[in-house]
């Protein structure tokens, strides 16, 4: 089976870290200093949770997930582009969502808001 991890590059306090998860095996995480420890422990990692949700008997997730790049132009950005939120919260119509619908998000995260607008929306219909 192939799964999907997601790295995130982070700096914190001056400080360059990396995390990474599986979005289809809720639970697989891991973070380190560097890209390519990450890669070794969220690859080590997804080996022993798939392993653990065998042992108990439950089932192992199908692998679903799969990823875009998406380039976007800095003359785009410079173009009085908002950083507000939605204003239509309870229209229908399309939806720009990040995250995993099946994970919580926290409140105030940044994709807590297209998350949010998701939901209401399908709730909407």
């Amino acid at each position: 089976m192939r799964y999907t991890a997601v790295i995130e590059e982070r700096i914190s306090r001056g400080k360059r870290n990396f995390s990474a998860y599986v979005p289809d095996v809720p639970g697989c995480i891991a973070a380190a200093a560097t890209r390519e420890e990450v890669e070794r422990l969220i690859s080590e990692g997804l080996v022993l949770h798939l392993r653990g949700l065998q042992e108990d008997g439950l089932p192992i997730p199908e692998p679903g997930t799969s990823t875009i790049t998406i380039e976007v132009q800095d003359e785009l950005l410079e173009q009085g582009g908002s950083r507000e939120q939605p204003s239509d919260l309870g229209k229908p119509g399309p939806v720009i969502m990040s995250g995993h619908p099946d994970q919580p998000i926290a409140p105030g995260s940044r994709n807590s808001v297209a998350q949010q607008t998701s939901w209401k929306r399908k709730k909407a219909r």
